[in-house]
C-alpha cells in the first residue's frame, strides 16, 4: 500500500464567490419572473396544441365513424340486394328443374302413348292378318272343293 500523505488544509486555496451585489439581484429577480412567463406562456402553447389535437381527433373520428356507417349501410344494401338476387336466381332454377322434369315425364308418357298405339296397331294388323289368312284358307278349301267337283 502506499504511504498516506498528510495535505495541510493551509496550503489549499479555496475560492468563495463574492455576494451578488443589489442591482444584480433585481436584474436576477426580473429574468426569474420573465422565464416563470415564458413557462407559463410554453405551457399553454402547448395545452392549447393539445387540445386542438384532442378536437381533431374527435372531430375525425366523427368523420371515421360518419364514413364507417356510411359504408357499414351500403355493404349491408349490397347485401340484401345480393341475397334478393340470389334467392330469385334460386327460385328461378327450381322452376326450370321442374319445368325440366314435367317436360321429361310429358315427353316420356307420349313416347309410352305411342307405344301403345303403335302395339295396338300391330296387333289389329296381325288379327286382320290371320282372319285374311284365315279366308284364304277357306277360299283355297272352297277352290279345292269346286276344282274336285268338276273332276268328277
Amino acid at each position: 500500500t502506499p504511504p498516506l500523505y498528510f495535505i495541510d488544509p493551509s496550503l489549499v486555496h479555496l475560492t468563495i464567490p463574492n455576494p451578488p451585489s443589489a442591482s444584480t439581484l433585481k436584474q436576477s429577480r426580473a429574468l426569474d419572473i420573465f422565464k416563470n412567463f415564458v413557462g407559463i406562456f410554453i405551457i399553454l402553447i402547448l395545452i392549447a396544441i393539445l387540445i386542438a389535437l384532442v378536437i381533431v381527433a374527435r372531430q375525425s373520428n366523427q368523420y371515421d365513424l360518419r364514413d364507417s356507417n356510411e359504408k357499414i349501410a351500403k355493404l349491408q344494401r349490397e347485401s340484401t340486394e345480393n341475397l334478393t338476387r340470389l334467392v330469385q336466381e334460386q327460385r328461378i332454377y327450381t322452376e326450370n328443374k321442374r319445368l325440366e322434369h314435367q317436360q321429361n315425364l310429358t315427353t316420356k308418357y307420349r313416347f309410352e302413348d305411342q307405344l301403345i298405339v303403335s302395339q295396338k296397331h300391330e296387333q289389329d294388323l296381325k288379327l286382320a292378318m290371320q282372319q285374311l289368312n284365315q279366308q284364304i284358307n277357306v277360299e283355297e278349301r272352297r277352290l279345292q272343293i269346286l276344282l274336285q267337283e268338276q273332276q268328277l
